[in-house]
């Protein structure tokens, strides 16, 4: 380690980036733990202060993968959701709008841990336990699979302490969104700014998904907002890279007003499963109007429905029909069950 250190931390004019080969010889060797606090604390801060370049996140990006077990899932044409492993303050749209495509036919996973940070929200796994849900017990050829990534990536998992004395963001918190747990064919993951998704590009480009799909999200998540005028998006393959624009008033969303004030895991699961079960009351609706938005616009870039407004459609009437609230009820009732 002393070797990579010494390359990214030689200051402002002498340090360097580190080839792809180096880096992928730096992230076997946080892999097989060759690696001390001190050095792993040192290396993610010179790391943070130089940037990571394109070439850095693919190496350890691959390498990590390599040490990630898959999950199995019943069919192949799947979403992965990987959201901000350092939680949510505001509300956690993809748990709904997952049940809402699941109901559609298509089945979504989503990834995340325990709370880390520099954010320490509330991680999706306490949401779903705060609705009745078994996150483990939904790994069993259910239509929404929850995985916790230190679970089934063991570097992730022994360099967490590390990132809890650290306190703020490394390029970890990018890497871990790019495992592939699972066999899913397309990636959706958000972020804040368009200069990190350029920067994250190239790699995203050697994911062994069909396309990745990066959102400007609430909170950095894969989460678009529906406070805000317009977002932008990104849809990456190996062979090109589009960038669209969505629009509130192009879509039928009226802009709502939502508090940005943290909300608890308790209230979350309140909201999640009012949405679900087809409540339409005024202090729900802002939030229902963020999940129809969100699964609309994901089922119009897995090219389920031929436009935003179609998928938009699509999804107030999954709701009402109430599909994806049986869904939901039973995983509830899987943990009852179980238990």
């Amino acid at each position: 380690m002393e070797e990579w250190i010494k390359a990214i931390g030689r200051g402002k004019k002498g340090s360097r980036d580190l080839s792809y080969s180096e880096a992928r010889t730096a992230a076997e060797a946080f892999a097989n733990e060759q690696w001390t606090d001190v050095q792993a604390g040192a290396f993610f801060s010179l790391m943070r202060m130089k940037e990571a370049t394109g070439a850095e996140l693919q190496a350890f990006a691959e390498v990590f993968r390599e040490h990630t077990q898959v999950l199995p899932l019943p069919s192949p044409n799947g979403l992965d959701c990987a959201g901000p492993f350092d939680g949510r303050h505001r509300f956690a749209a993809t748990i709904p709008a997952a049940f809402v495509s699941a109901a559609a036919g298509l089945p979504v996973t989503l990834q995340g841990s325990r709370t880390l940070p520099p954010k320490y929200g509330t991680p999706l796994e306490v949401i779903l336990e705060a609705c009745g849900i078994d996150p483990a017990q939904t790994q069993d050829g259910c239509a929404v699979t929850y995985v916790n990534l230190e679970t089934r990536c063991a570097p992730l998992k022994k360099l967490r302490h590390v990132r809890e004395q650290l306190g703020v963001r490394t390029f970890i918190n990018t890497i871990e969104k790019t495992l592939c747990p699972t066999q899913g064919n397309t990636l959706l993951l958000g972020a804040f700014h368009k200069t990190a998704i350029e920067r994250m590009t190239p790699m995203l480009q050697t994911l062994p998904y069909e396309k990745v799909i990066v959102f400007q999200g609430d909170e950095g998540s894969e989460d678009l907002p529906v406070d805000r005028t317009a977002s932008f998006a990104y849809v990456i393959t190996s062979a090109e890279v589009r960038q669209l624009t969505f629009r509130l008033d192009e879509t039928g969303v009226s802009k709502q007003t939502i508090s940005k004030e943290p909300i608890t895991a308790e209230q979350q699961a309140s909201i999640t499963e009012q949405i679900l079960g087809g409540k339409k009351n005024a202090d729900i609706q802002p939030y229902r109007e963020q999940v129809v938005y969100n699964a609309g616009i994901r089922h119009f870039l897995l090219n389920r429905v031929s436009s935003v407004t179609a998928g938009i459609d699509e999804a107030r009437r999954l709701l009402d029909d109430g599909e994806p609230y049986r869904l939901f009820s039973n995983l509830k009732r899987k943990k009852e069950v179980v238990g």
